[in-house]
C-alpha cells in the first residue's frame, strides 16, 4: 500500500471517531502531512444560490470566500470551471458543464505570473493574505446541484505546486467528499433509521447540503414533477405529504435532516398496536403481552383484531410475513 493509499484509508477510518463538526479541519490537516501547504479552504455551495453554505478555512480568514465570489468574473480559475456562467435563478443544464469538474488546476496554468501578480484579483483577494500560489479543484454533484471547492495555498511564490501535487489533490478530492458524506450518515445512525430510509440535509428553502443518491431516486419516483436539484416544497411543511412516501424532518442546527422511505402497510399502525405486534413477533402469548403492557388479555385480543382489519390479513402467519418483508 502506497503512502497516499494509507492516507486515504486513514481519512475514511476517522469518520467513526472524529466529530462531524471538526472533520473537515482534521482532514485538511491530515492532507497537509503529505501535500504541504500554508492555508486552505474547503467550502460547499449550491449552484442555484451561488453562495457557500459550509465554510472551512485553515490558516486563512473566512472572508476570503466572500471575496472570491464577488471577484469570480475576474478569476481565471472560476472561468475554468464555468462557475461564472451559473447565475442565481437561471435554469442551467449542468450536464454540459461537467468536463472540468473534479480536475485540479493551478493559477499559474491559466494566467502568467506577470499578469496575475498585477491583477485586481491578486490585489484584492490574495496579496492581503500573503497567498502567492494556488491549487484548486471543484466538484459538482449534478443531481443535487451542490458543488464543493477545495483550494490549497502557499505563501512562498518560489514554491509552486508541481504536477505530482496537482494529481494528488485531484485524487484526494473525491475521497475527501466521500469520507465526509460517510461521516454524515454515521451521524444519522443515532436517528435509528428504518429499513429503506434515506436522508438529505437541506436548508429551510430545500437547498441540498448533503444528499444520498437513493434519496434522490425516491423523490424522482414519487414526485416526478419536482425540480431535480431542490427538495419538493411539500417536504418542507410537516402538514403536507407525498403519496407513497413516509417522511419526517429533524432539526440539525440551522438545517433540516429530511428522511424518506416508501410507505409500508405496517406504517398505519399506532404505537400501541406496534407494541402488540412486537409481542406477537416474539412468540409471546396474549397473557404475557397483556402483562407486559399492563392490559387485559381481551384488550390485547381486540388490538390484534383491529390490526388484522387495518392490514387486510386474517392470521398470525400473514402478520409475521409482513413484518419480515418490512425488514
Amino acid at each position: 500500500m502506497t503512502v497516499i493509499d494509507k492516507l486515504i484509508a486513514r481519512i475514511y477510518r476517522a469518520t467513526a471517531d472524529v466529530p462531524a463538526a471538526k472533520f473537515r479541519t482534521w482532514a485538511l490537516e491530515t492532507v497537509r502531512s503529505e501535500l504541504p501547504f500554508d492555508a486552505a479552504i474547503w467550502a460547499t455551495g449550491h449552484h442555484s444560490t451561488l453562495k457557500f453554505h459550509t465554510k472551512t478555512c485553515l490558516d486563512v480568514d473566512a472572508n476570503i470566500l466572500d471575496d472570491l465570489l464577488t471577484s469570480r468574473e475576474m478569476n481565471p480559475i472560476g472561468h475554468y470551471f464555468f462557475v461564472d456562467k451559473m447565475q442565481a435563478g437561471e435554469n442551467i443544464d449542468l450536464s454540459g458543464l461537467n468536463s472540468r469538474f473534479g480536475q485540479a488546476v493551478t493559477m499559474a496554468e491559466l494566467v502568467s505570473d506577470d499578469v496575475f501578480y498585477t491583477s485586481p484579483l491578486y490585489t484584492r483577494c490574495f496579496k492581503p493574505r500573503s497567498i502567492e500560489r494556488i491549487l484548486s479543484s471543484l466538484h459538482l454533484h449534478e443531481r443535487s446541484g451542490t458543488f464543493s471547492l477545495l483550494s490549497l495555498y502557499r505563501f512562498d511564490r518560489d514554491h509552486p505546486f508541481s504536477d505530482a501535487e496537482k494529481a494528488l489533490q485531484q485524487r484526494l478530492l473525491f475521497h475527501l467528499l466521500e469520507s465526509e458524506r460517510h461521516a454524515f450518515y454515521l451521524r444519522l445512525q443515532s436517528l435509528q433509521p428504518q429499513p429503506g430510509e434515506c436522508f438529505a440535509l437541506t436548508d429551510s428553502e430545500g437547498v441540498y447540503y448533503q444528499v444520498d443518491h437513493a434519496f434522490l431516486d425516491l423523490i424522482q419516483h414519487y414526485c416526478p414533477r419536482a425540480q431535480s436539484q431542490q427538495l419538493p416544497k411539500q417536504l418542507l411543511r410537516s402538514e403536507d405529504k407525498i403519496e407513497g412516501l413516509t417522511t419526517k424532518r429533524v432539526r440539525e442546527g440551522e438545517l433540516w435532516v429530511i428522511s424518506a422511505r416508501p410507505t409500508h402497510r405496517l406504517d398505519q399502525l399506532t404505537d400501541r398496536e406496534w407494541q402488540v405486534v412486537d409481542g406477537v413477533r416474539s412468540g409471546k402469548s396474549f397473557k404475557t403481552i397483556a402483562k407486559e403492557l399492563e392490559l387485559s388479555a381481551s384488550t390485547v385480543s381486540n388490538h390484534l383484531y383491529r390490526i388484522y382489519r387495518k392490514l387486510g390479513i386474517n392470521h398470525r402467519n400473514e402478520l409475521l410475513q409482513l413484518c419480515a418483508d418490512r425488514t
